[in-house]
């Protein structure tokens, strides 16, 4: 017997025919399948505009955060500044292609140096701009004698995101040496506090700090000096340095951070910086961080 199908073809409409052997009653028979070949290729031309469409969207945006990140790197130190005896490196590992961390070294006249860390929380676009953002407001171009005052710095970046509303929020170390003392003057809003590691002494956490900035209009910072000797090496990082898991989920942890900067004491800076870098993302595997991970090491060489 053979099936007759609930509509036969429109005369002169592109068809293809699919016949699929069944049982009937235990008996052999034919199902007869119509496809229409308009319809189908119809619906194939519109999932190749839809999918056209997409590329072009997913093609715009990577342009568009090409240009991002160049805005962001922008804000990065593109030369080191000249202050011998005093050496500095830097190292900065986003997540995504946009980070929400930002750092920056420069001079402060002929005396002094400024340098600073920021953190925005989450990462990507919107921690990016808010990092940028907040970068402008600490450019060295601005008031001199403010840049010298690192708990008004801190204070005026508090008051300002709290204004903003912006619901994120920036942990900030901001510091100022000053090249002839060797006096470190820092004021630190909820960032992990940096390392001091001497060739004689055992490591130093400077860990005076305030609130994170963007929290509460009335924080309280205040201004903390430490005196740095010869050989000393300060290392500053974000927080996605000590806070990364391993592939088996294990923290990266503060004494294994410590040993990772003893490890490295022998090496020259610029080295020291790449090395601790390198072992970091071994040790993370090949998913890599889960967060943006920034590093700043400052050297007090000898004079003369």
């Amino acid at each position: 017997m053979r099936p007759v199908p609930e509509a036969e073809p429109a005369a002169g409409v592109p068809v293809e025919v699919t016949l699929n052997p069944v049982e009937v009653s235990g008996r052999p028979a034919l199902i007869v399948v119509w496809h229409d070949l308009t319809a189908i290729k119809r619906a194939e031309a519109e999932l190749r505009r839809r999918a056209d469409e997409l590329q072009a969207v997913n093609d715009r945006l990577r342009r568009d955060l090409r240009a991002a990140a160049r805005v962001q790197q922008a804000f990065l130190p593109a030369a080191l500044p000249d202050t011998a005896p005093v050496r500095v490196a830097w190292a900065f590992r986003p997540c995504e292609e946009l980070g929400g961390d930002l750092l920056n070294l420069f001079p402060i006249g002929d005396s002094h140096l400024g340098l600073y860390l920021l953190d925005v929380s989450g990462h990507g676009v919107p921690a990016s701009l808010l990092a940028v953002a907040v970068g402008h407001a600490l450019n060295p171009s601005g008031d001199q004698t403010e840049l010298r005052r690192p708990a008004d710095v801190v204070r005026r970046v508090n008051e300002r995101l709290c204004g903003d509303r912006t619901e994120q929020f920036v942990t900030l170390f901001y510091a100022v040496l000053d090249l002839a003392s060797l006096t470190l003057t820092y004021a630190n809003a909820g960032h992990p506090g940096p390392m001091v590691m001497s060739q004689i002494t055992e490591p130093v956490v400077l860990s005076e700090g305030g609130m994170l900035a963007g929290v509460s209009p009335d924080a309280e910072y205040r201004a903390v000096e430490v005196r740095l000797q010869t050989g000393d090496r300060l290392w500053l990082f974000s927080d996605g340095l000590p806070e990364a898991m391993s592939p088996g989920g294990e923290g990266f942890g503060q004494d294994r951070l410590t040993a990772a900067f003893q490890a490295v004491s022998h090496l020259p800076l610029a080295d020291a910086v790449r090395r601790v870098l390198h072992d970091f993302e071994q040790w993370a595997g090949p998913n890599g961080p889960q967060d943006d991970v920034s590093v700043v090491s400052l050297e007090v060489g000898p004079t003369g």
